[in-house]
């Protein structure tokens, strides 16, 4: 048998068999071309290849691995980790880290948040909108100069009840016997709102508020001027949980309603329907949702820099706050972008909950 293979070695095969080869050619050249130098060949060319292989593969190796940024991921933190991702920057209104489009949550219970980006539109509507109300004018245009941060959903019976937990929250509500868990919270007042938003802004150390008016409408059209976030002709059982002929069938109430079915005749789980563009959900039905401004009869004087009307407005009536968005239960035209409605900050029914917005710290 050649020496080259006796050899344990794969790298020392090809060299080896060579050698042989060249130092006997008269005995072994015909030996070598017919057996032995094929298999050399063959098990020196393999040994080429693992050469080559250990080589390249220490060198990919020890390149360090991209970390994915949540700008670039889109997802959201399961636990309180997720700080790390959001707005951790220099203080000052607005400031994240992370871009428009991404959401994060800051801690495992906070509610799942969405940076919106900055952008202006036109806030109100026009007399020919169907179901307009003065109140609803002028159309006057608004820029939100800063990364805002919205509520995914409303706030959930799961969120509020790890608030009453933790003794942030005061108030208990019903559920009027539909169930908790993934169910906005209902029965909660404007005061209940703001403990929450308390609570939520002490525990994670962020600042966490009720969204002004206009940057809940900013919000809810997501980019349209139409009256609702989804187009016309487009079946709106689909977005948003409205009174419909399912509620209808149930509550027989005397008012429009909309000709679809959802199959709700109350509340439904938050997230149960089509989120519009900026991926909010039930920004339209479910339940009314607060806001921090109070009321005022029309938007004559209104900030167009996306902050809210309180105490420092003349015709601000505080004992009365802003609420948006319809509910499950009202009549088809008040389930609009741009409609405004209004109760005392210390009442509260089972249509009417709310989401929370966040800036930095």
């Amino acid at each position: 048998m050649p020496m080259c293979l006796r050899r344990k070695t794969p790298l020392a095969l090809l060299s080896m068999c060579w050698r042989h080869a060249q130092k006997r050619p008269k005995r072994t050249a015909k030996l070598i071309r017919a057996r032995w130098q094929p298999r050399c060949f063959n098990f020196g060319f393999f040994a080429l290849v693992l050469l080559l292989l250990a080589l390249v593969r220490p060198a990919h190796a020890q390149a360090p691995a991209e970390s994915p940024s949540p700008a670039r991921t889109g997802a959201a933190s399961e636990d309180a980790t997720s700080n790390q991702q959001s707005a951790n920057g220099p203080p000052g209104r607005g400031f994240f880290r992370i871009a428009p489009g991404a959401q994060f949550r800051d801690c495992a219970l906070c509610p799942d948040m969405v940076v919106l980006p900055p952008g202006i539109f036109t806030m109100g509507t026009l007399p020919n909108e169907l179901g307009h109300s003065p109140d609803e004018a002028p159309q006057h245009e608004v820029a939100i100069p800063y990364l805002l941060a919205i509520g995914r959903y409303e706030i959930t019976f799961e969120q509020w009840d790890a608030c009453a937990m933790e003794r942030g929250c005061s108030n208990y509500p019903g559920d009027s016997n539909w169930g908790r868990g993934q169910r906005p919270v209902i029965n909660v007042s404007w005061n209940d709102a703001l403990q929450y938003v308390r609570w939520l802004s002490k525990k994670t150390g962020e600042e966490y508020h009720l969204p002004t008016e206009a940057e809940w409408e900013y919000a809810a059209r997501a980019g349209t001027q139409t009256p609702r976030f989804w187009r016309e002709g487009e079946i709106a059982c689909a977005f948003a949980n409205v009174y419909d002929a399912s509620g209808q069938r149930v509550h027989h109430l005397n008012w429009d309603s909309f000709s679809c079915i959802d199959a709700q005749q109350s509340t439904a789980p938050v997230g149960s329907f089509l989120p519009n563009n900026f991926g909010l959900y039930d920004m339209l039905g479910n339940v009314w949702e607060w806001t921090a401004d109070c009321w005022v009869a029309n938007y004559d004087g209104a900030p167009a820099n996306g902050g809210g009307r309180g105490k420092n407005f003349a015709e601000a009536d505080c004992k009365r706050h802003v609420i948006r968005g319809g509910s499950w239960h009202n009549v088809s035209w008040s389930t609009r972008s741009g409609f405004r409605g209004w109760q005392r900050g210390s009442g509260s029914t089972y249509a009417l909950g709310f989401r929370v917005a966040r800036l930095s710290r």
